[in-house]
């Protein structure tokens, strides 16, 4: 038994080394977004605090001019939830003349759920320009039905 609880620490230890390394070697700022979201869904991210912070550094102050509305969303969410000054007006770009969510988004289920969820971390005196909710609200039921 004690012979297996040391194979397992070991190999807990070795996994821990691996994604270490795997914030510290990734350039990507989707694949970085992606990584700080998945340890924090595994609830790991206590874990890894200096890596998800330094990751989160750089994502900050990325350019993130010509990204979709996923990794858009993702990254105000990411960065809201740990108390970054991130803009609303980063979603301008997904709206169309009227004001509204652009109808193209609308084939976007993996977008406009990310969009549904990094609603919630608008602050109170943001409007996020009403779209972000009226936009999402009924989308994601109507995606998440077609799929049944």
């Amino acid at each position: 038994m004690q012979e297996y609880d040391a194979r397992m620490q070991e190999r807990g230890a070795e996994l821990m080394e691996q994604v270490r390394s795997m914030f510290k070697d990734t350039t990507d700022i989707l694949q970085t977004l992606d990584s700080v979201d998945s340890i924090q869904l595994l609830g790991l991210s206590y874990r890894f605090e200096k890596e998800t912070n330094e990751a989160l550094n750089r994502v900050h102050d990325a350019d993130f001019n010509d990204h979709g509305l996923y990794d858009t969303a993702l990254r105000f969410r990411l960065l809201r939830q740990q108390w970054y000054h991130v803009t609303p007006d980063i979603f301008n770009k997904f709206k169309d003349e009227e004001g509204n969510l652009m109808s193209t988004l609308k084939d976007d289920p993996k977008g406009l759920l990310s969009l549904y969820n990094a609603a919630y971390l608008r602050i109170h005196e943001e409007t996020m320009k009403l779209f972000l909710i009226q936009g999402t609200s009924w989308r994601p039921c109507l995606v998440i039905s077609h799929h049944h």
